[in-house]
């Protein structure tokens, strides 16, 4: 997974460096070789595959209601637990689905309706017409396949990207999209997580520092968040 991805806000929000240095990431991933240039994956036997992704598929239904299935017997899957710790896969895929449940609770939220509204008509006035947080990386995408992949082309594309971007993130702290996402995701949080979510995420977090050598301290409440079509991705 590239940096790109791992720094991704899941609502689509900006930090000032990553708008000001690389826009949206869209570009950059296919300047940087990390895009569609990258090498294509390496072709592997069918049963270096099943070694792999593992044969013997078991379900599970989540809190959430999600039904998964998985492998147990997939290298894989035992991978994560003897780097994680016993019942990592279910843990991280409870509190993805737990985090998924707040992201929609929060894009519901009177408050970030409103504020996304302001947003858009920030955006409007600075001559550019998009009514989510998604629309400007869509447009990009879609104008990066009308370039024919030439470097010239990629990079005027990527000055017009950072302009965006730019100003995407002014309009962003200028409605205070962030501090509207953070107290409406406070309060989704209070609402969605009882006891027994608060006790996985505490597990979660222990678990986490421990596989990583991290001191006792602060880490990501949810897991690093995944595409919202990917979220009843299976363990393999």
């Amino acid at each position: 997974m590239s940096e790109r991805a791992v720094t991704t806000n899941p609502y689509g929000l900006l930090r000032e460096k990553q708008a000001r240095q690389d826009g949206y990431g869209v570009v950059g991933e296919i300047l940087s070789g990390t895009g569609s240039h990258a090498p294509p994956a390496a072709h592997h036997s069918t049963g270096w595959t099943k070694a792999l992704e593992g044969t013997h598929v078991e379900k599970l239904t989540l809190s959430t209601g999600v039904v998964l299935t998985y492998r147990p017997d997939g290298c894989a899957y035992q991978g994560r637990e003897a780097a994680y710790g016993s019942g990592w896969n279910r843990l991280e895929n409870e509190l993805e689905g737990l985090q998924a449940t707040v992201m929609d609770q929060v894009e519901k939220d009177g408050r970030y309706i409103n504020a996304l509204a302001k947003w858009s008509s920030c955006m409007r006035k600075s001559g550019y017409s998009y009514d989510d947080l998604q629309a400007p990386r869509q447009e990009l995408a879609r104008d990066m396949e009308s370039t024919g992949r030439s470097d010239r082309a990629l990079r005027s594309l990527g000055r017009k990207e950072l302009r965006i971007a730019s100003d995407d993130y002014d309009c962003e702290r200028k409605v205070r999209l962030h501090e509207t996402v953070y107290e409406a995701q406070r309060d989704a949080e209070k609402s969605t997580l009882n006891d027994s979510a608060q006790a996985d995420l505490r597990r979660y977090q222990t678990l986490k520092r421990k596989a990583l050598g991290r001191p006792n301290g602060s880490t990501s409440t949810f897991p690093a968040p995944k595409s919202r079509q990917g979220r009843r991705a299976s363990w393999g």
